[in-house]
C-alpha cells in the first residue's frame, strides 16, 4: 500500500543517494584532486579525488589546502547555477602539453555540466561522455559559456592541456 502525502506517493519524497544527488541550486563546490602516481612522459597526469565539499565545506577546503583551480564547471549555461572547482594539489599544478586527466567528476556532477572556465594554461579541454575518458568526445578551446545542445548535461570525465589534441 502506498501512503500519500498531499498528492505525491511517500516513496517519491525519499532523498536521492549521493551518487544521484545534483548539487543544490546556486551552491559552490570544491573538488580537490591529487596526482595518482608518477606522471609518465607523454601522458597526462592522472588525478584522483581526494576531498570534495559544497557550501561551508567548500569554504573549509579552500582555506585548508594548497591546490590550484584548473577547471570550474557550472550546471547551467553562462556560468550560472551550482558550480564546482576542479583543483589539483601541488605547486607544479599547471597544465602543459600532456595536461591532466579527470577520470570522473565528484558526486552529483556526472551528466550535469553546461559551461566551464579554464585556468593554469588548461585552455584545451576534451569532454567525454563516460567515466575514464571513454565514449564520445568533444574538444573545446578556452572558456565555454555553453557546451552546446549536443553536450549539455552529458559529460562524465575530461582531459585538459595547454595544446590542442583531437578526440
Amino acid at each position: 500500500m502506498t501512503v500519500l502525502l498531499g498528492a505525491l506517493p511517500l516513496s517519491l519524497l525519499a532523498p536521492l543517494s549521493s551518487a544521484q544527488a545534483a548539487p543544490s541550486v546556486g551552491i559552490d563546490c570544491v573538488a580537490i584532486y591529487a596526482p595518482a602516481g608518477a606522471k609518465l612522459p607523454g601522458q597526462p597526469q592522472e588525478l584522483h579525488l581526494k576531498n570534495y565539499g559544497c557550501g561551508q565545506e567548500a569554504d573549509r577546503l579552500n582555506s585548508a589546502r594548497a591546490a590550484r583551480v584548473m577547471i570550474k564547471m557550472w550546471e547551467h549555461r553562462d556560468y550560472t547555477g551550482a558550480s564546482v572547482e576542479l583543483k589539483a594539489e601541488g605547486a607544479e599544478a599547471r597544465c602543459d602539453g600532456d595536461g591532466y586527466r579527470w577520470s570522473s567528476f565528484p558526486d552529483g556532477w556526472n551528466d550535469w555540466v553546461s559551461s566551464f572556465r579554464t585556468y593554469q594554461s588548461c585552455t584545451y579541454v576534451r569532454l567525454y561522455e563516460h567515466v575514464e575518458t571513454s565514449g564520445n568526445c568533444k574538444a573545446f578551446y578556452d572558456d565555454q559559456s555553453y557546451v552546446g545542445d549536443d553536450w549539455n548535461d552529458k559529460a562524465s570525465s575530461l582531459r585538459a592541456q595547454s595544446v590542442s589534441r583531437n578526440c
